[in-house]
């Protein structure tokens, strides 16, 4: 069981030190004997596919969707959306091709096509065409659902605007080797963090992270050092601005996500800093 990090970035991100804040979660199970090299008994579910994702997976070995078997998509921003056209493409018309299950709340399913897809994919030299496609759509009801044996929560959280103009992002809740696992995705700070039913059933939480100049649709640096202590014990910082870092463990975080980064649930260790 690993999550590893394509990047840590956020959006502006550029150049090749570090790319968005995509990840792929990989289960093995160990029921299943396999040759070296061989992806019999692992499976990969991509959470959130950016446009720089065709840069970004091959430097964690995954040279394209036949690596995957699903992808979950948190919200329509491009550092987490703008990928899907090339993944969705070559998953149909790559050698081998490759049919992804698309997992994405039932809430913004419908504008992923109509307003950020349909334009480069809606017209194939077969004819018209639709979200399935490409792939194995699967919009997610009551905020749950399932894949590999795990089950998934989604956290629906403020990310930009407010009142009857908002944008939530979907953060994710799962449990992998006993270790309670929340990923915020893109979020505004919460002062209340702490009080919340998911962050205190929370063992790890990776949290997003603005290093820049503040925007006020993410949760900056100086706000989550204000988190108390206990909570701040748990938590890794990710997607955040080009440039130094803050010394996060100083401050009584665990550390700063760095692209690359594989954490492994089945030593507990790999995610408590050291």
């Amino acid at each position: 069981m690993h999550l590893t990090f394509a990047g840590a970035g956020a959006a502006f991100t550029v150049g090749t030190d570090n790319y968005h804040s995509n990840m792929v979660l990989t289960v093995t199970s160990p029921s299943d004997a396999a040759p070296a090299g061989s992806r019999a008994g692992q499976r990969r579910m991509l959470i959130d596919c950016g446009s720089d994702a065709r840069y970004s997976l091959p430097r964690i070995g995954i040279a394209g969707p036949a690596d995957l078997d699903a992808v979950y998509i948190s919200h329509l921003h491009a550092d987490h959306v703008g990928g899907l056209e090339w993944l969705g493409l070559i998953s149909r018309y790559g050698v081998p091709p490759a049919r992804l299950t698309l997992f994405c709340s039932e809430k913004i399913m419908p504008i992923l096509w109509h307003g950020s897809l349909i334009g480069g994919m809606g017209i194939t030299e077969e004819g018209r065409a639709s979200l399935s496609s490409y792939f194995e759509v699967s919009p997610i009801s009551d905020n749950r659902f399932s894949w590999s044996g795990i089950d998934f929560t989604l956290i629906p959280v403020s990310h930009v605007g407010h009142g009857e103009v908002l944008m939530q992002s979907f953060g994710l809740l799962f449990t992998l080797c006993g270790v309670r696992v929340y990923l915020t995705t893109d979020a505004k700070f919460d002062g209340d963090l702490l009080n919340k039913p998911y962050a205190q059933q929370a063992d790890v939480i990776f949290h997003d992270c603005e290093t820049g100049p503040p925007s006020g649709v993410h949760s900056h640096y100086s706000d989550l050092c204000t988190l108390p202590a206990e909570l701040r014990r748990k938590i890794w910082l990710y997607h955040y601005q080009p440039g130094p870092l803050p010394d996060a463990r100083g401050q009584g975080f665990r550390g700063m996500v760095v692209r690359g980064q594989c954490f492994d649930f089945t030593r507990p260790e790999t995610l408590l800093g050291g």
